[in-house]
């Protein structure tokens, strides 16, 4: 398999498949295990910068803003206070 096909499949894992399993039966073989490492920590490292983004949003949203999207202020000051690597 090419590189530009591992790359086409790690953009696709991560656009699209953020918080699904990805399929990497395309990547078989021993010698494919540390491709199929480092794409799952460059995952990992995507899925918790973007939870760091969202949590820094919502707790600069005014409460007009909150009360808009059904959330109370209390409930946005807990989402932001979690550590990125907690759900």
């Amino acid at each position: 398999m090419r590189t530009q096909d591992y790359m086409d499949t790690f953009h696709a894992t991560m656009s699209s498949n953020v918080g699904q399993i990805v399929p990497l039966s395309i990547l078989v073989g021993i010698w494919n295990a540390p491709l199929i490492a480092i794409v799952l920590v460059f995952k990992t490292l995507y899925i918790w910068q973007k939870r760091i983004d969202q949590r820094r949003q919502i707790a600069t949203q005014e409460v007009r803003s909150l009360r808009d999207m059904g959330i109370s202020r209390q409930d946005a000051t807990q989402e932001a206070a979690k550590p990125f690597w907690i759900r």
